[in-house]
């Protein structure tokens, strides 16, 4: 009998499958044997013996020495990198399901930057808490992906900024925005806001790790950070802020998260961060559900 493993270990309400979900993998696995991996300190065996995984993701190391493993599904917007060299090995999914949320999430943040609202004060009723708002609509925005997030944000971005370009491999450019590849620095010029949309891996990890990054933004940018933490090297980035106050970060991400009520990006001015609520919403789980559901039909269960 093959095995499946449901990796459920979050801590918190939102994130914990409801029995709606489960049940529905319960019927589609009916002929399986199923295990739910809650803790994952006392159940990694789950890990070393299933044939198929559904769930939250985990690093790929824990699923070393299993000979059986086909296949896995993850309850996330983005493959985990340790996972991303495996792919000729497993098949291996991710959720879509949390596009738009995380694309409305991303403009959120881009606005609240371009209002110029000071991030950490006493009190809002206060014209000094604010500075000078720039205009969307004079405004040129560059996202840096070009996948789901990504296309989605610029059509949502569309009608408010004067001009919308990609930072991206591909070559297939929409009608209303300009492609510019990971070497052209003419991406960077007179440019507003960027929004990091793009999956994390070694090449973009390595894009933004690199100390001449910071050489080609504006000294003012309106960097949003959708993406991952680790993209960035947190003293270099906490020495690009601090140097230059007239530029703001925001993000949706954090390393590590939660991240800690002392951190040093938090004692910044020009730093908002939100605890990783973007994927955040009310139908998420129905969704989730006839995903996995199309996903499991693909997979012959």
């Amino acid at each position: 009998m093959k095995k499946l493993t449901i990796v459920n270990p979050s801590d918190q309400d939102f994130w914990k499958m409801p029995d709606s979900y489960l049940n529905m993998i319960r019927k589609e696995f009916a002929h399986w044997e199923i295990r739910e991996l809650k803790k994952f300190e006392l159940e990694l065996s789950l890990l070393k013996d299933a044939h198929a995984i559904i769930g939250l993701p985990f690093p790929a190391n824990l699923i070393r020495g299993n000979p059986h493993l086909e296949w896995v599904h993850f309850l996330t917007a983005q493959v985990p990198l340790s996972w991303q060299k495996l792919d000729k090995k497993y098949t291996i999914s991710n959720t879509k399901v949390s596009r738009d949320s995380v694309a409305e999430h991303a403009l959120y943040l881009a606005l609240k930057g371009v209002r110029k609202e000071i991030f950490y004060h006493p009190r809002l009723w206060d014209k000094d808490n604010f500075g000078i708002s720039k205009l969307a609509s004079e405004s040129t925005l560059g996202i840096v992906g070009f996948g789901n997030i990504g296309t989605k944000i610029s059509k949502l971005a569309q009608p408010l900024f004067k001009e919308i370009r990609f930072l991206t491999n591909r070559k297939d450019s929409p009608s209303h925005a300009t492609l510019y590849s990971y070497d052209d620095k003419n991406f960077f010029k007179d440019l507003d806001v960027i929004i990091i949309a793009t999956e994390h891996n070694e090449q973009t990890e390595s894009f933004f790790n690199d100390p001449d990054f910071y050489k080609k933004i504006p000294e003012d940018i309106i960097l949003v950070n959708i993406s991952r933490g680790e993209l960035f090297i947190e003293k270099d980035l906490i020495n690009f802020l601090t140097s230059h106050p007239k530029a703001t970060y925001l993000a949706d991400v954090a390393t590590p998260e939660p991240y800690p009520q002392d951190g040093e990006l938090l004692t910044l001015s020009n730093v908002y961060l939100s605890p990783h609520v973007g994927g955040r919403f009310e139908s998420i789980w129905s969704k989730h559900e006839k995903e996995t559901l199309e996903i499991i039909k693909e997979r012959n269960v």
